[in-house]
């Protein structure tokens, strides 16, 4: 009888057996389904934000702003959360199309105040002048150029990588990094807006510059600022200040608190300094006051989200007094 038994309970402990594998297997496909969707939502976000600032038409840009709004949708966030990134996104997008339509209000382009400016800080000598005088051969494209090249497009996605992880990981600090880059782009609007300045590459049109070239222009073998008014994001006289420097300078202070993450966010800092002044992007000067600019940010962003943060009600303990 005992034999019989077992021999009995011996298939249904293999088909138990068997639906535990398949319900481990389904479960493993389910994870990696939504994994799946997640790196394409986080794809869509951030080639979004990354269209904004390049030569598309805006038609495209409208798209795929819309796409990454659902894009947010399938990352599950609470609504608080996706109303906090939508805003970001909205923000970064207008700052982007309103950039375009600055250098069309009439004002003069300036170029001769940075000029006289950084002769003076360097005895007479432009640092971007000096480095290609160096390191510069027309016609040839070597590892630094190359180099410079990958450090200036990392520009474009490494500032909003980092707002999308504060946005996983802590309402809180995202709302400040958002809010200071945010800040940071439109206090570089207006100056650009008031004083549209040339940046060295094209200083020798509008100053007594010496001629200056354009390294990522020669290391792609055309120029992103001459694709025409009718796309998004493209000013070629927003060198003052040098929002590309702000914002590299917004990541690192958004990194600092993290001690293994200073040294590479000070390196990073390094590199894109060295990258903008040798490759005519922009003046000494435009990075230190874009600087000034993104730590201000930073400063009053911290200042406002702090004042959010201790201005909301605390929420009761449930337990009693012990």
């Amino acid at each position: 009888m005992l034999e019989l038994r077992r021999s009995r309970s011996e298939p249904d402990s293999e088909q138990c057996g068997v639906e535990d594998h398949r319900g481990r297997l389904l479960h493993r496909l389910r994870r990696a389904a939504a994994n799946v969707a997640r790196g394409a939502a986080y794809v869509a976000i951030l080639l979004t934000l990354i269209l904004a600032r390049a030569a598309v038409p805006l038609y495209a840009l409208v798209v795929a702003l819309g796409v990454a709004v659902v894009a947010l949708l399938v990352l599950e966030r609470t609504r608080t959360g996706f109303a906090h990134f939508v805003g970001y996104m909205s923000g970064f997008v207008l700052f982007a199309l309103l950039r375009n339509e600055a250098d069309d209000t009439g004002i003069g382009i300036k170029a001769q105040y940075v000029v006289d400016a950084e002769r003076r800080l360097f005895g007479g000598t432009l640092p971007t002048a000096w480095f290609q005088d160096r390191l510069h051969r027309p016609g040839e494209i070597g590892l630094v150029a190359v180099m410079c090249m990958l450090v200036y497009f990392s520009y474009f996605v490494a500032a909003h990588g980092v707002a999308l992880a504060f946005w996983r990981r802590s309402a809180a600090e995202f709302k400040r990094y958002a809010l200071a880059l945010l800040l940071t782009v439109y206090t570089g609007l207006a100056a650009c807006l008031l004083v549209p300045t040339a940046p060295p590459w094209l200083a020798s049109e509008y100053s007594n510059a010496p001629p200056m070239v354009r390294v990522v222009s020669e290391v792609l073998g055309s120029n992103p600022e001459q694709a025409g008014h009718d796309t998004a994001g493209v000013n070629a006289f927003a060198a003052m200040p040098s929002l590309h420097f702000a914002l590299t300078v917004l990541v690192a202070l958004a990194l600092w608190r993290g001690p293994r993450r200073r040294p590479a966010a000070v390196l990073y800092v390094a590199a894109m300094g060295f990258t903008l002044v040798y490759g005519g992007e922009h003046y000494v000067l435009d990075l230190l006051v874009g600087a000034a600019v993104a730590v201000a940010a930073w400063l009053v962003a911290g200042r406002f989200v702090g004042s959010l943060t201790s201005s909301q009600p605390v929420e009761p303990s449930e337990q009693g007094c012990s």
